[in-house]
Order: C-alpha cells, then structure tokens, then sequence
C-alpha cells in the first residue's frame, strides 16, 4: 500500500493534540492505547486511508499516512487538509521523511 510520512514540532502532549486536531476539524482523531506500542493517535479519514501520528520523543511527532487501493481521498487531498489543519494547532518544522511501518 503507497504510504508517506512527516515529522514535526508541536508543544503539545500527544493527549491534547488529539483534542486540537479533532476541534480543527474536519476529521476526528482518536488515541489508541496498546500493549506493544506507545500510545499514538489514529485518523481514518475515508475508505482505505490511516493517518497514525505518534511522538518518539516530547515535542517531537511522526505522522504516518497509508492510502490503500480505492483509497477514498487522494495525496493531494490528505495532504492539503493536513496542511491546513497542522497551521491550526501550532505545528511547526514538517518535513517529509521516509515511511515507517504502521501500528496495527
């Protein structure tokens, strides 16, 4: 499946991110809590696209896209709502880095 990722800045604990993005709207995220991997936000935006967002270190996050066959937005559409969506809530310094393996 095509996927892409971002780093980024954003002051914000992981468990507030997840309140400022959902108000910024227009799609909702939800922490995911698991036993084998650090909690991380999760975003299903439209039929077969994940958007994973963790934070490896404090103010320090990934954002990992994954848009599967027949995905319902394109990159260009994920992309751009992110965009917009990150200048609401303060992120700072994104920049593309390579793609890492999803959480399941």
């Amino acid at each position: 499946m095509p996927s892409w990722a971002y780093s980024f800045r954003c002051p914000t604990s992981l468990h507030d991110l997840e309140s400022a993005l959902t108000h910024a709207g227009p799609w909702e995220w939800r922490v995911r809590d698991c036993a084998w991997y650090p909690d991380f936000l999760q975003c299903r935006p439209a039929a077969n696209v994940s958007i994973q967002i963790d934070s490896p270190e404090k103010g320090n996050y990934r954002c990992l896209i994954v848009a599967g066959d027949g995905a319902g937005l394109s990159r260009k559409q994920i992309d751009e709502t992110l965009r917009g969506i990150f200048e609401k809530v303060g992120v700072e310094e994104r920049e593309e880095i390579e793609s890492y393996e999803e959480y399941e």
